[in-house]
């Protein structure tokens, strides 16, 4: 038995790979989605970053800072 999806299937074709390995001869994925494992690890890491440690956690109104600095920095663009 094989497992073929392309997009959204794709990536449900995967998954299917990774959680029921015996239950298919061979698992097809064509263009899937989106890769959910860097996906997930980056928001994971952002997370850390921002709230791991409280050494480490940005405050709301420094965040504010930061964001208003870069738009500056981009495009000219001021709050």
């Amino acid at each position: 038995m094989y497992f073929v999806g392309g997009s959204e299937g794709g990536r449900e074709a995967l998954l299917a790979a990774e959680r029921w390995p015996a239950d298919y001869n061979g698992v097809i994925s064509i263009y899937p989605a989106y890769d959910q494992v860097v996906l997930m690890t980056g928001s994971v890491q952002a997370g850390q970053a921002v709230f791991g440690k409280p050494s480490a956690w940005v405050s709301p109104a420094k965040l504010s800072q930061v964001s208003a600095k870069v738009l500056e920095a981009c495009d000219g663009w001021t709050a």
